[in-house]
């Protein structure tokens, strides 16, 4: 794998894999690329077949690809590994690229489904005054809070300077409680035309007070009334609950993630 040191090193591997019945799971854009180049995060594997990206994070790595050949490279992993793979009941290619990562020793653990909630044409409620954007000076808690409700491997955690880039881009809001104390907190993406929510939650002994109501309400005022995208596991049943209660519907897009433990045991999940 080569450690890729700038965007203008990357961009023509990319151009490259553009062609005709290629199979991606990679949708980051030049911005995100810069980051992960700047904290020396990104190493490429390119072959006749296609292009691997491997995203170094704490303690594993993610990978994605570009294939338009019938076979993957060799490739010696030293690190955990997660791979995600979008797809709809159509695609076949994307379900035989699940089928292909499973044959080189990835374990499907669980499937999401994604859910979307249309563009709001009503002018959206205010924001609550107990839900605040998220300020730098509460990057600790916040990071407290996902790390003990979100796998650390599989739960799509951002690392700490991505992190503070999004509090700075105004993507993360704060539920307070009755002494100012953050009990609940949403982490999201800010697009042009839709936004995703990433990262929901509430405290387990401050549940069932609205609070999760809350929170999405002032995300509905933050982002306008955008086009809204969640991932939610597709077994659970009260988070698909809450966001169709929220005008949310399933759109039939399914992610499958796969997990290559170098030790040969996969136990998260």
């Amino acid at each position: 794998m080569q450690t890729i040191e700038s965007y203008e090193t990357l961009a023509p591997l990319l151009s490259r894999q553009l062609r005709k019945g290629v199979r991606t799971n990679a949708f980051s854009d030049p911005d995100e690329y810069r980051r992960e180049i700047a904290a020396r995060r990104l190493a490429v594997q390119e072959w006749d077949g296609g292009l691997l990206l491997l995203h170094r994070r704490t303690g594993f790595q993610r990978l994605n690809f570009y294939l338009y050949g019938p076979e993957l490279p060799d490739l010696k992993l030293q690190e955990p590994t997660v791979l995600e793979i979008a797809h709809r009941p159509q695609d076949e290619a994307m379900q035989q690229a699940v089928a292909l990562w499973r044959d080189r020793g990835f374990q499907v653990l669980f499937e999401r489904v994604r859910m979307q909630r249309p563009r709001d044409l009503t002018p959206p409620v205010a924001m609550a005054s107990d839900v605040p954007l998220a300020r730098l000076e509460d990057q600790s808690v916040l990071e407290t809070l996902m790390d003990g409700y979100y796998d650390k491997v599989l739960g799509c955690l951002p690392e700490r300077d991505e992190l503070a880039a999004d509090i700075r881009a105004g993507a993360g809001l704060c539920a307070e409680g009755g002494n100012g104390q953050i009990i609940g907190m949403l982490h999201l993406a800010l697009g042009r035309t839709s936004t995703e929510m990433r990262h929901f939650v509430v405290k387990n002994e401050c549940r069932r007070q609205g609070i999760a109501q809350r929170l999405f309400d002032s995300y509905q005022a933050h982002t306008q009334g955008k086009r809204s995208l969640v991932w939610v596991l597709a077994d659970n049943r009260p988070a698909v609950t809450m966001y169709e209660k929220n005008g949310f519907h399933t759109d039939g897009w399914t992610s499958t993630v796969l997990y290559y433990d170098v030790k040969g045991c996969a136990e998260h999940g």
